[in-house]
């Protein structure tokens, strides 16, 4: 892997991620990657100060991947909830046993 030392941005449109999708991947990667991130009007810009030859790809790849999370968390939240209120109701003993 070569470093290079130009600036790189990318850019995610807010109609297709989130911008909490973009800062679940910041703090994921932030420690590994020179990254600075300016919030816009329609999206967010993650420019790349300088950066091993894939970076921008793999922080990319990883908003993508939160972004499916979150979308499936928000898909599946009142399955999610109805399963977690049952495990709790069965934990303190709440529930009925068949006999």
């Amino acid at each position: 892997m070569a470093l290079e030392n130009t600036e790189k941005k990318v850019f995610f449109d807010s109609s297709v991620y989130s911008a909490e999708a973009v800062d679940m991947a910041v703090f994921i990667l932030e420690d590994r990657m020179n990254l600075s991130v300016e919030k816009k009007e329609n999206g967010v810009e993650v420019s790349f100060k300088s950066f091993l030859e894939n970076f921008p790809e793999i922080f990319a790849n990883e908003v993508l991947n939160q972004q499916c999370r979150l979308d499936v968390a928000e898909v599946t939240s009142d399955i999610t909830k109805l399963i977690v209120s049952k495990a709790l109701v069965s934990a303190v003993g709440g529930a009925k046993k068949n006999e």
